[in-house]
């Protein structure tokens, strides 16, 4: 088998990300690693193209250039994946990846940013001590200090890479995901999951 060139753990988890969400900016990928240097992640990036792990969607034409670029898993990306405990049947078919439509692109992306977005409301709520204001499509919305019985909020997504890592032989992948052979039948773009920590009350949606 072909030897990869070597790539930090760090980089290692932006091939996770984008095997997840199929398409990130590098904005998004700088948020999930919740990293404050945005020349870092461009020293990292920029390595993993080099080594043939990602490729990128840019333009340096004006007003395209103001947009950050756009990233997605390449030949080496997809064979560090094989690597790992994914299925190699769900890598398939990011070997076409460099042909995806750009509604396919903005959805990718517009899952990712769902996600960020759940990810700081968590934050936001949890560590929240009391009553506040927050903008809200325009309105203001208060939101309560949590009752003593609910101690935290913990919002889950699952996109359909998620589902498609394991082996259907398996029971259609991880016993931890939520209703697997609906999500299977169904092929929601994610599936998330809000659950109270401690209250123990779950709340979810598909979209």
């Amino acid at each position: 088998m072909l030897e990869l060139s070597h790539i930090t753990k760090k980089q290692q988890e932006i091939l996770i990300l984008l095997y997840r969400f199929r398409f990130l900016n590098r904005i998004q990928i700088q948020a999930f690693l919740k990293h404050k240097n945005k020349k870092t992640i461009n020293v990292w990036l920029n390595d993993l193209r080099e080594k043939e792990y990602v490729e990128r969607i840019y333009s340096n034409t004006f007003g395209e250039n103001t947009k950050p670029a756009i990233y997605y898993l390449s030949l080496n990306g997809i064979r560090f994946l094989k690597t790992t405990d994914i299925e190699p049947e769900a890598l398939k078919k990011f070997y076409y990846e460099r042909i995806r439509t750009e509604t396919f692109i903005e959805r990718s992306i517009l899952l990712g940013d769902i996600y960020l977005e759940l990810l700081r409301i968590t934050e936001s709520f949890n560590n929240s001590k009391i009553s506040k204001q927050v903008a809200s499509g325009g309105f203001k919305e208060e939101i309560p200090k949590p009752p003593d019985k609910v101690k935290r909020i913990k919002f889950d997504m699952y996109l359909s890479s998620d589902y498609a890592a394991t082996s259907e032989d398996d029971n259609w992948g991880d016993s931890s995901l939520p209703f697997q052979e609906l999500v299977r039948e169904l092929k929601p773009h994610a599936y998330i999951q809000k659950r109270s920590i401690a209250g123990k009350s779950i709340t979810s949606w598909k979209s």
